[in-house]
């Protein structure tokens, strides 16, 4: 979530399409919100990772994915981001783990693998936060505050707050 304001998740569901399947076989159902610059981690209960144990939310059978599954986010019934395509098989995400990249400003309906980082099978380090550059920075100066970003702020032109948290001066 990359704006100020939490965002409902009623309405949303996550879908598991296996091994070139047309038809979902796992459905998950979203409940809750995800807070103002949040995440929403959905993992697999067999995970020992501990950067996946710590940061989940909810476990699903919807994350028996072994690469060759596609993954839909639907809200009211309506595709709004995928990973891989409906009805290949083809194995697009063996032995790795995907990251989105920091600049897609939104969902895809349409599996685009310049969009993702590619990295490591169980690198669990990324796991709980997302950065995030959906919106342009657009400085507003004056002598007491700095708005460099979206969520971002500098008081006294000291510190800096990213919209993860991060702290630098």
């Amino acid at each position: 979530n990359p704006t100020s304001s939490a965002i409902s998740m009623s309405g949303y569901e996550v879908k598991l399409y296996a091994n070139g399947s047309t038809s979902a076989g796992n459905t998950l159902t979203l409940s809750g919100s995800i807070p103002a610059y949040g995440v929403y981690v959905i993992s697999n209960s067999s995970s020992s990772l501990t950067g996946i144990t710590t940061n989940s939310d909810i476990t699903s059978s919807v994350t028996f994915f072994n690469g060759n599954d596609v993954l839909e986010l639907e809200k009211n019934s309506i595709v709004i981001d995928a990973i891989g395509t409906v009805g290949s098989s083809s194995n697009f995400a063996s032995d790795v783990t995907m990251v989105r990249n920091s600049g897609v400003q939104k969902g895809n309906t349409t599996y685009t693998t310049s969009e993702w980082i590619m990295m490591a099978q169980d690198v669990d380090t990324m796991i709980g936060f997302h950065q995030s550059i959906c919106q342009p920075c657009t400085p507003d100066r004056d002598t007491t505050t700095v708005s460099v970003c979206q969520g971002d702020s500098a008081t006294n032109g000291v510190s800096f707050y990213s919209v993860s948290g991060i702290f630098a001066d």
